[in-house]
């Protein structure tokens, strides 16, 4: 069975060993943790602080000046997608990629990789096939329910906004401005779908190489 809450989905210090192993071939090191994950900060390999420590760490195991970073940290994966396609990668190319955890299927439907595959996918006008359907699932149908309850309160303590606008467009759903209080401060445009005055206090920057 899939673990909904996508605990059973994260493999501990995997970007770590990633990260070792690719530094005895090169200094500028690519791990892409997207804007939603980096945003919420819950990976612990997939963070601004893992990022400069791994890089840190690194420069001094291999005595000399290495970088881990993503080069995708400020986009979703709907916009990397839509970017692969910009630059000239076929769909089909971008298709027979796999993001299912499930031990045996391709494409499960289930799991929270899947859902969020679903969602980018959909975006940029690409279907595919699915053990489960990805928005009828368990975990699709209890993060909706979240997703809502954030955009319905303008809480974006978790969820980055555009994450939670492209889950609410993926569903074909209302997208307009919840009723808040007069006092306040609007956080989405009125007149688009792009984040106008959010401002994140984290906002991602490639780490520098450091200094050892």
């Amino acid at each position: 069975t899939i673990d909904i809450a996508g605990k059973a989905q994260i493999v501990a210090g995997r970007n770590l060993t990633l990260a070792t192993l690719g530094a005895n071939y090169g200094d500028d090191l690519w791990i892409c943790a997207d804007l939603g994950t980096l945003y919420h900060g819950c990976m612990a390999d997939k963070s601004h602080a893992f990022f400069a420590n791994a890089s840190q760490t690194l420069s001094r195991a291999f005595d000399r000046p290495t970088c881990v970073r993503s080069p995708v940290g400020h986009i979703t994966k709907a916009e990397l997608i839509s970017l692969a396609i910009e630059l000239g990668i076929p769909t089909r190319d971008i298709l027979m990629t796999s993001t299912c955890y499930h031990p045996s299927l391709k494409a499960c439907g289930e799991c929270l990789t899947c859902f969020q595959r679903w969602v980018a996918t959909t975006l940029n006008g690409l279907r595919e096939l699915y053990s489960t359907p990805p928005n009828k699932s368990a975990y699709a149908l209890e993060h909706l329910k979240k997703i809502k309850c954030a955009w319905e309160a303008q809480d974006f303590s978790h969820y980055n906004p555009r994450r939670i606008i492209e889950v609410l467009v993926a569903y074909d759903l209302d997208t307009s401005i919840p009723l808040i209080p007069l006092d306040r401060e609007v956080i989405i445009s009125k007149t688009s779908r792009n984040v106008s005055t959010w401002n994140y206090d984290f906002r991602y920057e490639e780490p520098k190489l450091r200094s050892f």
